[in-house]
């Protein structure tokens, strides 16, 4: 059966995010992901230029299923912290389940190709949207970077895993986190 061109393309970088999902991210190359979609060699090769268009396309799916992620979260809350928290709590989960495609979605977002940084611009929307809902007259561009590396930060270094008693950091909730980084907000201006 002769796939079509967008069929294949899909195939293969559906292949690659499983290759990432159990793998972290070892020995990806066009040759292994053809390898494991069953296909030429040179299928990866000729649908995304080379290694670097498979992993840009590779991260616009993780973007995409992100903010799918995100979305899905908030979708039923009306409190404006609570769908902050849920929205930050979702992206965690989203690191945690698909740690190599979540470091490779920020690699290849730090190379500056148009189409991804949109992907990721689409995902950070719900972030700013949430935010403003805190306190709709002063939205702060810092607040929204600040809670931003903090739940970034707070996946990438695995802070609502279990940690070993004598860990330097002591376990404390997102929700504490985030608290603290949102209450200016929501005090008035003096």
């Amino acid at each position: 059966m002769n796939q079509s061109s967008s069929q294949l393309a899909k195939q293969l970088v559906d292949t690659t995010i499983e290759m990432l999902d159990e793998a972290a991210g070892t020995d990806l190359s066009l040759r292994a992901v053809a390898a494991r979609a069953g296909v030429s060699h040179a299928a990866p090769a000729h649908h995304f230029r080379g290694l670097p268009g498979l992993r840009n396309a590779v991260a616009n799916q993780g973007f995409t299923w992100l903010r799918r992620d995100l979305s899905g979260a908030t979708r039923d809350i009306q409190d404006a912290f609570e769908r902050l928290l849920a929205l930050c709590h979702a992206y965690i989960r989203f690191a945690d389940a698909h740690s190599a495609l979540f470091r490779l979605m920020f690699q290849e977002l730090s190379k500056g190709e148009a189409s991804l940084r949109c992907s990721a611009a689409s995902a950070y929307q719900l972030l700013h949207e949430a935010r403003a809902q805190l306190h709709p007259s002063r939205g702060s561009p810092a607040s929204e970077v600040a809670i931003l590396s903090m739940v970034h930060g707070y996946a990438m270094m695995g802070l609502g895993q279990p940690r070993p008693p004598d860990s330097p950091l002591p376990q404390v909730e997102l929700a504490t986190l985030l608290r603290l980084l949102v209450q200016d907000d929501q005090q008035p201006v003096t």
